[in-house]
């Protein structure tokens, strides 16, 4: 994609330069019928008329975004609230200490309890 833009953008580039090099000739231009007519060449006229209808085109497609901008601020900003009570309510493992009286500890131990002496007889 990136490729196809450069190659667009060199042919629009060379075909301003080829437009400016063919229209080097002086044309008078009357913006107001009060004041003198400016004479200035062909492809000035032209290109700046050009580039005046490309910005006011990226101003008015700038314009038309600014509702699809703030809500996609606003989705952000909830997306960020969302994600932070996520990580608060989240229950990390606390490590459970051994009980008191363990019962493990007693069995592995070579003595036997009293209470299975009883039962053995």
């Amino acid at each position: 994609m990136r490729i196809l833009r450069w190659i667009i953008g060199f042919s629009l580039a060379a075909l301003a330069v080829l437009f400016a090099v063919t229209n080097r000739e002086i044309v008078a231009v009357t913006w107001s019928p009060f004041h003198a007519a400016a004479e200035l060449p062909l492809y000035l006229i032209v290109l700046a008329l050009m580039a005046t209808g490309f910005i006011a085109g990226g101003l008015i497609v700038w314009i038309n975004t600014i509702p699809l901008r703030l809500s996609l601020r606003q989705h952000k900003k909830r997306l960020r609230e969302l994600e932070k009570r996520l990580e608060e309510t989240t229950v990390t493992a606390v490590p459970v200490p051994p009980p008191a009286n363990n019962y493990l500890a007693e069995t592995a131990s070579p003595q036997i309890s009293p209470a299975l002496n009883y039962y053995k007889g």
